[in-house]
Order: C-alpha cells, then sequence, then structure tokens
C-alpha cells in the first residue's frame, strides 16, 4: 500500500510511512501511487550524488582571496618598489658623481698638456753683429723672435734698418730666452764686421775688424767703444780704437784694445759707442 501524504510504497500492514513516518490507515491507504508523486517521481531527473573529497589533514580549503587581502599586496609591492627604486637612484647619483670625478681626473692630463702648449718657448739669440740692419732683424725673427726695437749708437731714430749696421742685441747673442722677450738690436751709420776677439802674441785683449763710412760725408774722426764682460755678465773694463780721416764709403782696419793685461776672466764683449765727426 502507498502513503496518502508522500506517496512511498509501504508493505501491506505497516502502521507507518517509512518514508515520512506519517500513520498509515489500511482503509484509507492507497493501493497505488498518487499521481503526483507519480508525476514527480516520472518526471524529474534522477539525482546523482557524487563523492565529496576529502581534505588533507593540515591543509585548509583554497577559496577566493579577499579583496583586502589583494589591496594590502598591491600596496607592499609598490612600497618595496619605491625603497629598492630609491636605493637604485641614489646609486646612479653617486655612479654619476664617480664618472664626474673621473672625469675630471682623466682631464687633468689634458689641462696639463695644454698649459705646456700654451707656455712660451725659448730659443737662443743669434749674433747679428756686423749685419745690415734689415738683415739682423730677418735673422731674429728666424729665430723665433718678433718683438724687436731698434736703437742706434748715434742716438738718432731708425726709420730705415737697411740704411744701419747691427752692433749688438740686448739681451746678449748666445743667451736663451723666451720668444716673446723684447730684443733691443743696437745699429749704427758705421758697417762694423768684427773678425776676430782674444789675447795676442803679448797677452793683450783685441777685437779687430773692419768698420766703413756708409754715409755719405767725410768723418775726421771716429771712434768705437766696446764693453767687456766676465761670465757672469759683470762689466770688467773696455776696450777702445780710433782713426782720423775716414772719407764717405771707405773702410778702416781696426783694432780695439783692452788694457788690461789679465785677460782670463773675459768672456764676451758688446760694443758700446761708435763716436764719428
Amino acid at each position: 500500500m502507498y502513503c496518502n501524504k508522500c506517496g512511498a510504497e509501504n508493505t501491506d500492514g505497516a502502521k507507518f510511512c517509512t518514508k515520512c513516518g506519517a500513520p498509515l490507515d489500511a482503509k484509507t491507504a492507497n493501493t497505488a501511487p498518487t499521481q503526483m508523486y507519480q508525476q514527480v517521481t516520472q518526471g524529474a531527473p534522477q539525482q546523482q550524488f557524487q563523492p565529496v573529497p576529502q581534505q588533507p589533514a593540515g591543509k585548509k580549503p583554497k577559496g577566493k582571496k579577499s579583496p583586502l587581502k589583494i589591496i594590502g599586496i598591491v600596496i607592499l609591492v609598490i612600497l618595496a618598489i619605491g625603497i629598492f627604486g630609491g636605493g637604485c637612484s641614489g646609486s646612479s647619483d653617486d655612479s654619476d658623481t664617480s664618472s664626474s670625478n673621473t672625469s675630471t681626473e682623466q682631464s687633468a692630463p689634458a689641462d696639463t698638456q695644454q698649459e705646456e702648449e700654451t707656455a712660451p718657448s725659448t730659443a737662443v739669440i743669434p749674433d747679428v753683429n756686423g749685419q745690415n740692419g734689415a738683415d739682423a732683424e730677418q735673422a731674429l725673427n728666424d729665430a723665433g723672435f718678433t718683438n724687436i726695437t731698434f736703437t742706434s749708437i748715434e742716438g738718432d731714430s731708425v726709420w730705415s734698418p737697411s740704411d744701419w749696421t747691427a752692433q749688438g742685441t740686448d739681451p746678449a747673442a748666445g743667451t736663451e730666452v723666451a720668444t716673446d722677450t723684447e730684443i733691443t738690436l743696437t745699429v749704427s751709420k758705421c758697417q762694423i764686421n768684427v773678425e776676430s776677439a782674444g789675447a795676442d802674441q803679448y797677452g793683450l785683449y783685441k777685437i779687430t775688424g773692419t768698420l766703413t763710412n756708409l754715409s755719405d760725408e767725410d768723418f775726421s774722426y771716429v771712434q768705437l767703444t766696446y764693453d767687456i764682460y766676465d761670465a757672469s755678465g759683470v762689466k770688467i773694463g773696455d776696450a777702445y780704437a780710433n782713426t782720423s780721416g775716414l772719407a764717405a764709403g771707405a773702410t778702416w782696419r781696426f783694432e780695439a784694445t783692452y788694457l788690461d793685461t789679465d785677460t782670463s776672466n773675459i768672456a764676451s764683449y758688446q760694443l758700446s759707442e761708435v763716436t764719428y765727426y
């Protein structure tokens, strides 16, 4: 027989429904399942139950992460990037500073080399005594000297160096100086060529050479004076030579004599004066 309440089938003579527990009455109980039960039973799909897998002990079931946890993780990542990024930036600054210092150190040799290149060069003053004034100036230029000033023994202005004869330089010939040093070139209207200088057979120091009257007038008297110097550049005396009656264009062979017999300390000489009238 069937339960009037749930429609479940029970054994005949049962007092209660084995399905829902409702009391059964043999007089009222259905001998066939109710229409509703049949429809439900026949129309409803059979549910298949799958066994629930057992979670291993000590492990919690996986689930979706909380949005708050995700936000927290994002914040931590941003902070980490800021910290380590700042450290890298600082390292970069140090690296830039180090690179700058290294660059400065590497450029130091270049600066030193530039200073060496801009330092004035030096040269030895050539001996131009007896040369035409223009030729003497060119010889000084060829040696590297360009700052040249003319002065005449006679005290006259030197307008055309080719009309004069070089008698010496200041600083003296043979001196090594910077090429931008001002060189004073002493000239005269007489062309003077020194041929030799030294002690003669009597031990007297003599400077020998020739003097030519380059002017267009006759000289009634001519005198040469030379300064004599020791090795330290100190003047120790004079050497003189003179003559009378030198016509225009004429040449005189002279001997300028240093009267002191001690010639061991003589190192150089310089024409200091030409007198004529």
